[in-house]
């Protein structure tokens, strides 16, 4: 049983209430809004499961399995769909039974009417229609007939039968009087138009290395991948059109700052898993005796989908294993590892007004008043090109230094260093002292607010490496 609403009925006010909540109450006046919707259907629909405790599971399947076309439903399906309609019809009367009786002396419905179309058998209106034989065309409806009443007459009752005639005015359009007032509500002046532009800016941001990196090649690029989600589309139709070029899906970056970088060539798959691989060996400082028995446990319990044959495993365990010998021999890492103060995968966050930045730093060294910024770099590129490759991922980094600047503001100095596993002793190397952090600020903060203020203007300059542009030299969207 649903519990009844205890409203005073007294009081010198509007009650707004359902008509679940108006079971047992009554009022002088009471309106009936929106008689003319009809209800909801607790119906079976295409693609999704009802259970019912006698029914069971149920469903609609598509026709040949053609998933884009008509769903069909099995008899079963049609049976509970018949009685939930039977059920639903039946509460409908019930609860317009409610609000009728809830009026003492005036009872208003209303009711959108669609041109000559009747109310929709299922509503309120609809049923009144049918219960009184009308047209819905009526400018008054009128109900006469003989009631009989128990009346009580010198200590004794007795039936009396009398005549009743009730006239209900049908008002088909409403008037609108501006000059009525209500009580304690003043009657505005003249109206006020805001003509400004109303920008919207996004608040509570989540704003990654890989994103700042991205929108500072091409903002235009940046809308591509972050605002529409273009680069699984793009891949799949590079790889349609036969030329194996498929580029690495960027979704989610913002909250993972997965380790491969953004727009990355893909035309090997190993590639990203190698990257992926190293990254975690070098975190965990796994040995060089236990190198391959650390990939091979990571390939197995992450990447089974990503290699098909045995063969092609050990290839890659065993091109993962040199590259990393060739690090652990080389100068670079004996010289990291004379530092004692350090975290591997280190996460940083820093809250600026209504946006967030974040980053992952591969390694970080905190050395007297130093603080040095280590990110590794698989690229498959040649020794004269570190230059080039570093300047690329500058940008990076610099948006690394400005958040760690601000979370230990009593270094002096913040170094970054880019190796390429490939020349490990040939790292990017950059220095910033405290006189420098002003100019980065600037130029940080100048891309993330160009990003929030969704500044996409095209840099045609990098169409010759973005991996979006066809022909290496215009845009992919005129």
């Amino acid at each position: 049983d649903e519990t009844q609403a205890g409203l005073p009925t007294q009081a010198n006010a509007i009650n707004l209430l359902t008509l679940h909540q108006a079971k047992g109450l009554e009022y002088k006046v009471v309106f009936l809004y929106k008689c003319d919707e009809r209800p909801r259907y607790d119906t079976v629909k295409s693609k999704s499961v009802s259970v019912d405790k006698k029914f069971g599971l149920l469903t609609k399947v598509p026709d040949n399995n053609d998933y884009f076309g008509e769903y069909k439903a099995a008899p079963i399906v049609n049976l509970y769909d018949f009685i939930e309609r039977k059920k639903t019809i039946a509460e409908v009367k019930r609860l317009f039974y409610v609000g009728v009786t809830r009026a003492e002396k005036q009872l208003f419905l209303t009711a959108t009417k669609n041109g000559d179309k009747p109310f929709p058998s299922d509503s309120f209106m609809g049923m009144l229609m049918y219960g009184l034989n009308l047209s819905g065309l009526e400018d008054k409806i009128v109900i006469e007939d003989e009631l009989t009443f128990l009346i009580s007459e010198k200590g004794k009752h007795k039936n009396v039968t009398q005549s009743k005639k009730l006239v209900v005015p049908v008002i088909k359009e409403i008037e609108i009087d501006e000059n009525i007032l209500i009580a304690g509500v003043s009657k505005p002046s003249e109206r006020k138009f805001l003509l400004e532009t109303i920008e919207d800016k996004t608040e509570g941001e989540i704003i990654s290395a890989t994103k700042v990196a991205t929108f500072s090649q091409c903002p235009f690029k940046y809308k591509l991948i972050y605002v529409f989600g273009y680069s699984p589309v793009f891949s799949s139709y590079v790889s349609l059109k036969g030329k194996g070029k498929k580029i690495y899906q960027t979704a989610g970056v913002a909250e993972s700052d997965t380790r491969e970088e953004a727009d990355m060539d893909l035309s090997n798959i190993s590639a990203a898993v190698k990257g992926s691989v190293i990254h975690k060996i070098l975190q965990k400082e796994v040995s060089e005796k236990e190198l391959e028995s650390f990939i091979r446990a990571e390939l197995f319990a992450n990447y089974q989908n990503r290699f098909v044959e045995e063969e092609q495993v050990e290839l890659f365990v065993k091109d993962v294993a040199n590259d990393l010998k060739h690090f652990y021999e080389s100068k670079q890492y004996n010289e990291l590892n004379e530092y004692s103060a350090y975290k591997n995968e280190f996460e940083i966050y820093l809250k600026e007004s209504n946006h967030y930045l974040y980053g992952i730093i591969d390694k970080i060294i905190f050395n007297k008043d130093e603080v040095i910024i280590v990110d590794y770099k698989t690229d498959d590129i040649k020794k004269n090109e570190i230059e080039s490759k570093g300047n690329y991922y500058f940008i990076q980094l610099k948006f690394y230094v400005y958040i760690v600047s601000k979370l230990f503001p009593d270094f002096n100095r913040f170094g970054i260093r880019i190796i390429f596993l490939k020349y490990p002793d040939s790292p990017f190397v950059r220095s910033f002292g405290k006189e420098n952090l002003v100019d980065l600020k600037k130029e940080i903060t100048g891309i993330i607010n160009r990003m929030l203020s969704a500044d996409y203007t095209k840099n045609n300059k990098h169409c010759s490496e973005c991996n979006f542009s066809l022909d290496n030299s215009n845009c992919i969207v005129q």
